[in-house]
């Protein structure tokens, strides 16, 4: 279907249902020719290779905590055990070594008792050495003496 001639189109108006196209702006700058792309410094590949670096390592160190990060809790509660173990067995030796400082003291008194007989026998003195057996004997009743 084509338009019929108009008189105003001839004229240069813009006929009444005919639209304009759109045209772009013209830009006031030119387009830039086409640049060299800017030069990276020596330091960029160094920078590049340090922060995969720091990556790799950041990656290891957390595989290595997470396996280990529920263990920890159970490693915590065998150390527990073994320590109140070591208590246990820390108060056990404490008791035997007082019986041992109880029996040392009474083996002292002892040889005290057995030194004054001794002492007595070489005064000859009969009364001190029947005191001093009877001392002998009291004292060192829980020892069998041959």
């Amino acid at each position: 279907m084509s338009m019929p001639p108009n008189k105003a189109a001839d004229e240069g108006a813009i006929p009444a249902r005919e639209v304009p196209a759109q045209t772009m702006p013209i830009p006031a700058v030119p387009p830039p020719a086409d640049a060299p792309a800017p030069k990276r410094g020596p330091a960029t590949p160094i920078l590049a290779a340090l922060v995969v670096l720091l990556l790799i390592g950041l990656v290891g160190l957390i595989v290595h905590h997470v396996p280990y990060h529920n263990h920890s809790e159970q490693r915590a509660a065998e150390q527990s055990a073994r320590i109140e173990a070591l208590e246990r067995d820390l108060e056990a030796k404490n008791n035997e070594a007082e019986r041992v400082s109880g029996e040392l003291k009474t083996a002292e008194v002892c040889l005290d008792a057995v030194r004054g007989f001794f002492a007595a026998l070489e005064e000859l003195d009969l009364k001190k050495i029947t005191k001093a057996s009877h001392a002998v004997q009291k004292r060192c009743a829980d020892y069998e003496i041959s």
